[in-house]
Parts: structure tokens; C-alpha cells; sequence
């Protein structure tokens, strides 16, 4: 696919120099930390809802979900939002650091940008609708999922009691009609929901496979670095380029709900630039390879 067609029509071998003016490791590396940052003050920002607001809205969910008030639930979706946006932020600075340090092998990227698509799917889940009702049932949903998965049912956990509560809040959600459609998939299906746009899903499996322990994706890579290392590289790039877009698809849906109007949003912006050119690029190198 990848081969160099010298002036007299003849294939040759690339030289990686070639590759890095197109894959820029480093490049890419520095505006990765850059959109961290802005993630950051995103996540950082003063919510839209006010205390009063809130307040309000615990009342009036109090009487058919009871604990509302007590665990202040109208706040929740907002605090996740901005703990999730935060973490997938850390992520693509780690990633933005690693790339830049000049790795180009996908093993450890692949792994950070698994957790980082995680965070931001979910984040796109408990902002995908303005509704304040909707917004509230996905947090219950989420802080449900979390204490289950932490063990928050066996009696003697130190969440059982908050585990319980929650549960009851969300079964009298579910009981007013916000059961099944207002539901939290599983990862996977979280992921391929709502960054199908890009491949979501496909990318979420292949990471998958640097996660857990897999001989047939270490081969892969042991081979392509024993080549000449450049599809490694090359599939770095690509892993924290999609990584990137995925976080900064997260901050714009939460930042419908913060005063951020005074951050500059730009450097994730130029993150689609950077995709665009970079998808195209490679479109047109399979078709044509370099040419003198």
C-alpha cells in the first residue's frame, strides 16, 4: 500500500523522514497537550444551573424519588460531566506527552485512548439532552452503574446504603417512563453510539486488544517494528489524533451547560483540520504512493 514511485515509474522503499513530515509525532504531540489544557478549563468552568435552580429541582423530584434532596441529584450530572471531561483530559495530555517524547510504537497510546473514548462517550451521555429531567435520570444512571460496580450491593460495602438509594431513585424514574430510553449501555455500545461518526466502535475493539492480553495483536506489532517500525508509527499517530477528537466532542457537549464563553475553544477546532488532512493524505497515498 505505502510505496515510493521514483521519475522512472519504479517502486521504492519510503524512508520513515518521508513519513514524518506527514505524521508529525511531535507535532501532533504539542496540540494535544494544548487541547488538554482548554478541555480542562472547560471542565473547570461555572455551571449554568444555578444553586437556586438546583435546589428547586430536587423539590420537585423529591416527591417521586424520594432521596433527591438528601443526595442533592440535580447536581449530579454536571459533577460527572466535569469529573469524566477532566479525566479524558489527563488522558490526552499523557497521550500529548508520549507522542512527543517521539514513541512510535501504538501499545501504550492504544491503552490511554481506550480510557479517554470511555470518558468522553460518557460525558456525551449525560449531555446529549437539555432537558434537566433527562440530564438528572442518566447521572442516577451512571452513579448506579459506578456503585455496582464497586461492590455496592454486598451489605457490609462501605456504599451499600448510598447504593440502595440510588437504585429506589432510579426505579421511580424508570416507573414515570425514563426506563429504556434513557438507558446506560455498556461501553462498547456506549462508544459506538456516540462516535460512530469516526469509527468509534472499531476503534474502542482494536484498543481493546492492546488492553487485555492478546498474542495475535503483540505479533502484529512485533513484526511491524522488526520492518522498519513506520505502520507503527503511522497507527500512533492515528490512535491519538481520533483520541483527541473524541475529548473535544466531549467538551462541546458540556459546554452548553457552563459559562466558558471567555475560553479559547480554537485549538480544539483545529483538531477536524488536522483529521481532515490527515484522512486525506493517507486516502491518497494508498492510491498513488509518493511520487518524486
Amino acid at each position: 500500500m505505502f510505496q515510493h514511485v521514483s521519475r522512472r515509474g519504479k517502486p521504492r522503499k519510503n524512508s520513515f523522514a518521508e513519513y514524518e513530515q506527514y505524521f508529525p509525532l511531535k507535532g501532533l504531540g504539542a496540540h494535544c497537550e494544548a487541547v488538554a489544557h482548554t478541555i480542562n478549563e472547560i471542565a473547570c468552568s461555572p455551571r449554568l444551573l444555578t444553586a437556586e435552580e438546583a435546589d428547586s429541582l430536587d423539590i420537585d423530584f423529591e416527591p417521586k424519588t424520594r432521596g433527591a434532596q438528601k443526595w442533592k441529584i440535580s447536581r449530579l450530572a454536571d459533577d460527572l460531566s466535569a469529573a469524566s471531561l477532566q479525566t479524558a483530559g489527563g488522558i490526552l495530555h499523557s497521550l500529548g506527552l508520549l507522542l512527543k517524547s517521539d514513541i512510535r510504537y501504538p501499545l501504550t497510546p492504544s491503552i490511554l485512548a481506550r480510557s479517554a473514548l470511555e470518558n468522553s462517550a460518557l460525558v456525551m451521555y449525560l449531555n446529549e439532552d437539555a432537558d434537566p429531567w433527562i440530564r438528572t435520570v442518566r447521572a442516577v444512571n451512571v452513579v448506579v452503574n459506578g456503585y455496582e460496580n464497586s461492590g455496592g450491593r454486598n451489605n457490609e460495602s462501605p456504599y451499600s446504603e448510598a447504593t440502595a438509594d440510588h437504585i429506589k431513585m432510579k426505579q421511580a424514574f424508570a416507573s414515570q417512563g425514563y426506563g429504556k430510553s434513557q438507558k446506560l449501555l455498556n461501553y462498547t455500545d456506549l462508544v459506538a453510539e456516540y462516535f460512530d461518526g469516526f469509527q468509534g466502535g472499531e476503534m474502542y475493539s482494536r484498543f481493546n486488544r492492546s488492553v487485555h492480553h492478546n498474542v495475535v495483536r503483540q505479533i502484529e506489532l512485533a513484526l511491524a517494528q522488526d520492518r522498519d517500525g513506520r505502520q507503527n508509527a503511522v497507527e500512533t499517530f492515528e490512535i491519538a489524533i481520533r483520541a483527541a477528537i473524541a475529548v473535544g466532542a466531549a467538551a462541546f457537549s458540556l459546554q452548553e451547560f457552563r459559562h466558558c464563553s471567555g475560553i479559547d475553544v480554537d485549538p480544539i477546532h483545529a483538531l477536524r483540520d488536522v483529521f481532515e488532512d490527515w484522512n486525506s493524505y493517507l486516502n491518497r497515498l494508498g492510491q498513488e504512493g509518493f511520487v518524486d
